[in-house]
């Protein structure tokens, strides 16, 4: 069987996932990660499919962590047969568990969907008003003066950065950033690509080199 018969195969096996019993803040029940998962393995297992989970982005604004993941459904007998979901989620954590709730959200909702699996929680029946994040435009339009390749490799490096933020090296961070080598408008054009937070760590980091001397 193909891909797609085989999670098809799946999808006849599983219809429905049971929330738990248990309340947040004692207010309402949800369907968890580990749900999920205990739910379908035995069945991805049958039908010969194994889930890969590919980490592409982490940005961390303050204690909530985002995770941009694409999760791969791969044939086991033919590797190269595959069905590839693009998801993200959200991990608010005052600690170091952020990334990892973070990648278990966006693998359980990519499962989910995946496999049209019902959990009796309708999220579109929220009634929660958007209350947008306060975007910081690129200085004096620099960034959006700046050739596509241009913007591809500080988006990289900004990621790079980001990535030595996220594990709470901010040492490593500031000394990747200044190896880099950029020239005055890079500078400008590259600290956009930073949240507050993150552009926050950094300076106080540099500040505290500054005070050191």
């Amino acid at each position: 069987m193909n891909i797609y018969q085989r999670m098809h195969s799946v999808m006849k096996a599983v219809s429905y996932v049971q929330k738990e019993e248990k309340k947040v803040n004692n207010q309402y029940t949800f369907v968890s990660h580990d749900a999920v998962t205990a739910k379908l393995r035995p069945h991805l297992i049958e039908a010969g499919i194994v889930v890969i989970p590919d980490v592409k982005e982490v940005k961390q604004d303050g204690n909530r962590t985002e995770a941009f993941v694409v999760v791969h459904f791969v044939n086991v007998e033919k590797p190269e047969d595959r069905v590839s979901f693009t998801t993200f989620g959200y991990g608010i954590d005052p600690q170091d568990k952020g990334p990892g709730k973070a990648v278990s959200y966006a693998v359980k909702y990519a499962l989910l969907k995946a496999f049209s699996l019902e959990t009796g929680d309708d999220p579109e029946k929220d009634n929660i008003e958007h209350k947008p994040k306060a975007v910081i435009a690129p200085a004096t339009g620099v960034w959006d003066s700046m050739p596509a390749d241009e913007q591809t490799f500080l988006n990289d490096l900004a990621g790079e950065v980001r990535a030595f933020i996220v594990v709470r090296d901010v040492q490593k961070a500031v000394e990747h950033l200044e190896n880099a080598n950029l020239g005055a408008e890079e500078k400008i054009a590259i600290w956009t690509r930073f949240d507050s937070s993150e552009r926050s760590a950094m300076k106080k980091y540099s500040n505290s080199l500054k005070e050191a001397k």
